[in-house]
């Protein structure tokens, strides 16, 4: 590869992290009032605790959180008793699972991407969680960064998170088949959710490892992710969760639908959802639908 360099971190200009914090901080208050979880998992949150936790599991000690954070700045819920230091890969991790026991939400940030086999977390994270919200790095990101200690690229497709292990090629490869210029330009206009992949689940968290054939189809599954999220539309809202409804009423309207840019970020992969302008539902107060024409996630919102 020669002199050939990837572009350093500190080269590229990045916005404040204002944007981040609002957002998280807007999401963990949006979490707290809609779905009001008793038991709040943090999935290796050690470097960054969060105040909704009631429980956190990681592998550093919960002194360390400690020195790092201090009373009065730690979660007043995380004691020493329901801080597990744990081993992600000493399976079953001290957890119940089922209706009764499982915890009502689970949280991991900026954890998936480190680990060496991030598959064995989402299945434990399914496991004993009702519901939960994942953060990792866009493959974007990834590679402009080049976050060296960053094991995977992952993306959202289909309603599933997919990960493909990084190789050491990618840098060259990424140098052939883009323009780097360009791909910096483009990652300037990104806000906070745009870098990231972002992840709701309920239920059934859905996940799998992509497994290239050969060079030659790890080189066009790079090229496609990174394809896929340059196209992506910029996120221009932030909507609260508590407008979204799952109660589905009866339609006021027969009209076929007629589907237009509604503003509203999709909750599942980020993308901007569409609302049918034709109809409401039979609801007080009314509703409309709204779908992501990306990922094909639907539900209402109040009209």
């Amino acid at each position: 590869m020669g002199e050939e360099k990837m572009t350093d971190s500190t080269n590229i200009p990045r916005r404040p992290d204002g944007d981040k914090t609002e957002y998280r901080l807007k999401l963990l208050r949006d979490i707290e009032k809609n779905i009001k979880p008793k038991t709040f998992l943090d999935v290796g949150g050690a470097d960054a605790l969060i105040t909704s936790a009631t429980h956190v599991i990681d592998r550093q000690p919960f002194r360390a959180a400690m020195t790092m954070f201090g009373p009065p700045e730690m979660p007043p819920r995380i004691t020493e008793e329901n801080w597990c230091q744990r081993d992600f890969y000493d399976l079953p991790w001290p957890y119940k699972d089922g209706a009764m026991d499982a915890f009502d939400f689970v949280w991991c940030v900026q954890v998936l991407e480190d680990v060496k086999d991030p598959i064995v977390l989402c299945k434990e994270m399914n496991r004993i969680g009702k519901a939960g919200y994942i953060e990792c790095p866009g493959v974007l990101g990834e590679v402009l960064n080049n976050y060296w200690h960053h094991r995977w690229f992952i993306r959202l497709h289909g309603g599933k998170l997919q990960f493909l292990q990084k190789s050491g090629k990618f840098v060259e490869i990424v140098q052939q088949q883009f323009n780097m210029d360009k791909l910096i330009v483009r990652y300037k206009q990104f806000k906070h959710i745009d870098k990231q992949v972002i992840f709701h689940w309920d239920d059934n968290l859905l996940f799998e490892e992509i497994i290239p054939k050969d060079g030659a189809h790890y080189e066009e599954l790079l090229k496609e992710w990174i394809q896929e999220e340059l196209d992506k539309p910029l996120s221009s809202s932030l909507i609260s969760i508590e407008k979204y409804e799952t109660t589905m009423g009866g339609l006021i309207s027969g009209q076929s639908k007629k589907w237009v840019k509604s503003g509203i970020m999709c909750l599942k992969c980020g993308g901007e959802m569409e609302e049918d302008s034709t109809c409401l539902l039979a609801s007080l107060p009314p509703k409309k639908w709204i779908r992501c024409p990306r990922c094909k996630h639907k539900t209402t919102v109040i009209a």
